[in-house]
């Protein structure tokens, strides 16, 4: 009766390990989709009313807004915010 070694759990390990990163690194390629970010143009504002710096992503034949960040809402809201906070605190001190 002979015993044969059993393979290294770790080399076992490796091997496997080994095979699913050769199988992520393969790209695939379903459908070709147009970039439209090469006709962007990003541009920045300052709003007066937050003090925060806005940069909006237009199109650069159109001049369409694609994007602003942050957008127009949260800085309305930032202001309201700032409204309010500043009308229950007294400054006079």
């Amino acid at each position: 009766m002979s015993i044969e070694p059993v393979p290294s759990v770790n080399r076992a390990a490796q091997t496997d390990q080994i095979k699913i990163v050769e199988e992520a690194s393969k790209p695939e390629i379903k459908n070709m989709v147009y970039d439209s970010a090469l006709d962007a143009e990003t541009k920045q504002a300052l709003d007066k009313a937050t003090g925060l710096l806005q940069t909006i992503i237009t199109e650069k034949i159109s001049d369409k807004v694609l994007r602003k960040m942050p957008s127009d809402e949260y800085l309305q809201l930032l202001s309201l915010l700032d409204d309010i906070i500043s009308g229950s605190i007294d400054k006079h001190v």
